[in-house]
């Protein structure tokens, strides 16, 4: 998809790119030496989240300072790997000859497993909830509006204690799909058939059963922003002790949601870089949308070849001919040592200032910077929904924001957002309210059980927009992208009429410049 709009795949070693896509997370040297416009798909430190371990002691902190408002997570009997993923490792125990049996060796989380959850057609499933994070200092979050729901391959049966049997118990698509019961989707208007479905084909289903489904999906947006929340303060810190640019991070994180028969949702991990594989028409259409909707929110600038070479004299040497290797390396050299000779009479003239004009100056400029991030955002979310910040998200999470100096950017982004808006009054006594009655889904499952302030003042822009997440996206119409492009010399790859253009508008350019500066005859 990347090469269809013009990116060239370039040398892990090439600074001067627009991107970088990886699936681990880059050294310390590697963010601090981004430029404003480049952009990475990860954020300094969000392995506090993606790594098992650490998700369960982060959210354990959190629940220690704010009590039950965390109360969305298993207690720590299901073994896993710390740091694995697609299923690999995961047991279960259910006598002390097995705990006997585990390896000491290894890094692992027990967690309770949750035997009673919501069943469809008696099968087991869980959601894939695809979330971006566009900073996390003042933290922006969006929730993709479809997901996929996977489904175990066996008919779940409870007390039967047989835990052996992994196709009903786990639902991980890469464990299902070797089983001769698993069928696979095939079309992309047959988004409840399978044994994966759309995130809106489950939500109708459910609908069918009574369920109150823009509730359900209040509440997974309530775990998704606790979860962020949990982190915010230590990948702030990093983003700071960078000095990262506010638009070169973004991240896409895949939420594991298991929901029980009290249609309470349960938070079973984060996935970090989730798969993008394709294997089913309904995985491709969906994937390239939001991959896509991604990029479009990430704001990859153009930046022209010519501007970036012109400023790194080195670069257009390197690409000269006729320049030996040497001369390059001795450029450099002299270069480097300028440079430092800079650093160091600029560090001897350097008289630091903290006029409250030169701080005042720089808040203000950045806390505009994030204001514009965020409305030129709106216009490029495509089938993403902003779920934080929104009108009522500062009175709902406000007092659980670490005091560590970051929540003053969230408030000022707020307080920006809603300027000129009628803020409701709200109580203490009230947000504790819609949190309580969130995490209740015994006495409050659904919206008519709700208070009226909860209902109609604090969740309403949220029960309003959670609608978008039940509706039918995909029609026979649509072509999917195929799952793989065609392996091709990387010439061919600038398929694209602008690409042509800019190729031939190239080869003419260097034409000219050789007529310009060839020797000139002389006439006798």
């Amino acid at each position: 998809m990347l090469y269809s709009y013009g990116f060239m795949l370039c040398s892990s070693k090439n600074s001067n790119c627009n991107l970088f896509w990886t699936n681990t997370h880059v050294g310390a040297h590697v963010l601090r030496s981004m430029k404003s416009w480049q952009r990475i798909n990860h954020f300094p430190r969000s392995y506090l989240i993606t790594k098992k371990d650490t998700l369960y002691e982060s959210i354990d902190r959190a629940s220690v300072q704010y009590g039950d408002l965390f109360d969305f997570i298993p207690d720590p009997f299901i073994v896993k790997p710390a740091g694995s993923s697609r299923g690999i490792g995961i047991r279960f125990i259910n006598s002390e000859q097995q705990v006997d049996e585990l390896n000491n060796n290894e890094k692992l989380l027990i967690s309770r497993y949750i035997d009673r959850p919501f069943l469809v057609k008696s099968l087991k499933w869980d959601l894939r909830v695809y979330v971006l994070v566009t900073s996390f200092y003042p933290l922006i979050i969006y929730i993709y509006s479809d997901g996929l729901a996977r489904f175990a391959v066996h008919e779940y049966e409870e007390n039967r204690g047989n835990y052996a049997d992994v196709n009903t118990h786990l639902t991980n698509y890469s464990l299902n799909k070797s089983s001769k019961k698993f069928v696979k989707n095939v079309g992309i208007d047959s988004e409840n058939v399978g044994h994966k479905w759309t995130l809106g084909a489950l939500l109708r289903e459910m609908e069918k059963q009574g369920v109150d489904t823009p509730l359900l999906m209040v509440r997974i947006e309530d775990i998704v922003i606790k979860t962020l929340l949990s982190i915010q303060g230590s990948v702030a810190a990093s983003c700071r002790k960078l000095n990262l640019h506010p638009k070169c991070c973004f991240e896409l994180f895949g939420f594991d949601i298991l929901v029980d028969e009290n249609l309470k949702p349960w938070l079973l991990e984060v996935n970090l870089s989730p798969s993008l594989a394709c294997d089913a028409p309904i995985d491709s259409i969906l994937k390239t949308n939001l991959l896509a909707d991604t990029l479009n929110i990430a704001e990859i600038p153009l930046v022209r070849q010519k501007n970036i070479l012109n400023s790194d004299p080195a670069a257009v040497l390197s690409e000269a001919p006729g320049v030996a290797k040497t001369d390059e390396q001795a450029l450099r050299r002299k270069r480097m040592s300028n440079r430092v000779s800079k650093v160091r009479r600029a560090q001897l003239n350097h008289k630091p200032s903290f006029s409250a004009e030169n701080i005042n100056a720089q808040y203000l400029a950045r806390a505009k910077c994030h204001f514009d991030k965020l409305q030129s955002e709106i216009e490029k979310k495509g089938h993403f929904i902003r779920v934080f910040p929104r009108k009522s998200t500062w009175s709902m999470y406000s007092s659980i924001l670490e005091d560590v100096g970051q929540e003053k950017w969230d408030e000022d982004l707020y307080f920006r957002m809603t300027e000129g808006v009628e803020r409701p009054n709200i109580t203490v006594r009230d947000i504790k309210l819609a949190h309580q009655q969130l995490l209740n889904t015994t006495k409050f499952p659904s919206r008519k059980e709700l208070s009226s302030v909860v209902r109609e003042v604090l969740l309403q822009d949220a029960l309003t927009e959670a609608n978008r997440y039940k509706m039918k996206m995909y029609s026979a119409d649509l072509k999917p992208y195929p799952a793989a492009l065609p392996r091709v010399r990387s010439p061919a790859r600038r398929r694209t009429k602008s690409q042509l253009f800019a190729e031939e508008l190239r080869k003419l350019n260097l034409a000219a410049q050789k007529l310009v500066y060839s020797p000139k005859t002389q006439i006798c």
